[in-house]
């Protein structure tokens, strides 16, 4: 039965269903941007290349999360949130605002390649997803969930309010969600 032997439902999703509520806003959360929101929110995402990290409080109930595409700004470029290292420095001190750091639990999404990515683009994916992973090791926050590499793209839904997460793993990706920093302007992001 694996996980669902000591499911208070007893495995029934539901039961699942009378205690979960639907998130009161929707959003959709684009590359280079940050989302901390103050009341429960769904917000989606597609994955690609680049990675999205989530950060949750199980105290206060608060989650935010960043979709970065690069891990970090190259010489002359501005420092924003679709580099890595001040994305992820910005989320995580957002959240120790209101939440302790042993408390946070972290997520990590994306970092694919597909079959037809060159070696630079492969690289510029494992990069992501390493720095994220040693930023977390580094700050002392537990990585609870992960579902990074591979070749396809991922779309996400992300629950605020209780850290539940769907990802969806698909070859339906528009090209241009692959290596976003190609097609996005990253000193405007």
């Amino acid at each position: 039965m694996g996980n669902r032997e000591n499911d208070r439902h007893q495995g029934s999703f539901q039961g699942k269903r009378r205690y979960s509520e639907v998130p009161a806003t929707r959003d959709f959360l684009h590359p280079g941007f940050v989302m901390i929101p103050f009341e429960s929110t769904a917000i989606a995402a597609i994955v690609a290349s680049g990675v999205v990290v989530t950060l949750y409080d199980p105290k206060s109930k608060r989650g935010g999360l960043i979709h970065f595409v690069m891990p970090k700004p190259r010489k002359g470029q501005k420092s924003t949130a679709a580099f890595g290292l001040p994305a992820l420095a910005y989320l995580t001190n957002a959240m120790l605002e209101f939440a302790e750091k042993k408390d946070l639990l972290a997520g990590l999404y994306g970092g694919a390649s597909p079959t037809w990515a060159t070696y630079l683009q492969k690289k510029t994916a494992e990069k992501n997803v390493d720095l994220a992973r040693r930023f977390m090791r580094s700050r002392g926050i537990n990585i609870s969930d992960d579902d990074v590499g591979g070749q396809r793209g991922r779309k996400l839904v992300y629950n605020t309010e209780n850290n539940e997460i769907m990802v969806y793993k698909t070859d339906l990706v528009r090209r241009m969600d692959w290596y976003t920093h190609l097609h996005v302007d990253c000193a405007r992001a």
